[in-house]
């Protein structure tokens, strides 16, 4: 626990430990193409995958809005960043993000509303720097606000990260012989029964960027809580295996725990007048 933690965000890194560690044979994969009865599981697996993100892709495109709090680790430009715990509020339509920092930059805030401030983000930093910075307008594609993230928050929330996931899924039963996917049922996440799959690619050019992938679906939800993908090794690792590999090759760790749906939120969780907000005008 950070040294600057509260007790909030104690609770809150706690809400998002990671599982206990699947089978090695199941992290591993066996290689795509193997055995005939060995691809049909892979491919079964790989088809329930995909039915129960679109289960959830079909609950959530009904559902207005939802809070979570969300884990979040990414490599930016070949160096991982700090771990960050994020309070976070969502609705669909039109797409609003409210965040605020628990863990990482403690304190920082983030709005953003489709439509609204010329389509830029209000952002301001945590700690000492919030009460003498005021709130920035910030372009979300721009260099400084994906100076530390992969992607742009018109891309976070878990619709837009089950979206993806279909489309990723799909492609994979294109060539299911060329991904091991394993099926390891009856896990458990934040206390919450889950799914869990591990895919493994034969080559990067079936995959570009992901070489393996661990997910855990909620049983109930049917949305993806945890996520881990790892990318090709570079020069520098082509001799590394196992949990070396792993350790040197992970680009995102993403998790979602406390998701609560329909929370019937309004535009003022949405609004920098907010007075549980700290946005200076």
């Amino acid at each position: 626990t950070p040294a600057d933690a509260d007790a909030l965000s104690v609770g809150a890194l706690r809400a998002v430990a990671p599982p206990p560690p699947l089978p090695t044979d199941a992290l591993n994969g066996s290689s795509p193409g193997g055995d005939a009865s060995g691809s049909d599981r892979s491919r079964m697996a790989l088809l329930l995958k995909l039915l129960l993100l679109e289960k959830g892709q079909a609950k959530l495109a009904k559902t207005p809005d939802y809070t979570a709090t969300a884990f979040m680790q990414e490599r930016v430009r070949g160096t991982m960043g700090d771990e960050q715990v994020i309070q976070l509020k969502i609705r669909h339509e039109p797409f609003s993000v409210y965040m605020k920092w628990l863990v990482g930059d403690k304190g920082r805030e983030l709005l953003y509303v489709k439509g609204q401030n010329e389509g830029n983000m209000l952002v301001h930093p945590g700690g000492w720097k919030a009460r003498l910075v005021p709130a920035l307008k910030l372009d979300p594609k721009g260099s400084l606000a994906l100076r530390d993230a992969r992607y742009p928050v018109t891309m976070i929330g878990l619709l837009n990260m089950v979206d993806e996931m279909v489309k990723l899924r799909k492609s994979d039963l294109k060539n299911h012989t060329q991904v091991q996917c394993t099926l390891v049922d009856d896990q458990e996440f934040n206390k919450r029964n889950c799914y869990g799959f591990v895919l493994v690619y034969a080559d990067r050019k079936y995959s570009e960027l992901y070489r393996k992938c661990i997910v855990y679906i909620d049983k109930e939800l049917s949305v993806p809580t945890y996520v881990r993908n790892y990318e090709w090794p570079g020069k520098e690792q082509q001799e590394l295996t196992g949990a070396k590999l792993d350790e040197a090759t992970m680009i995102e760790y993403y998790t979602y725990s406390n998701v609560r749906l329909n929370q019937r939120m309004a535009d003022i969780d949405f609004a920098k007048s907010n007075k549980n907000y700290q946005f200076r005008r």
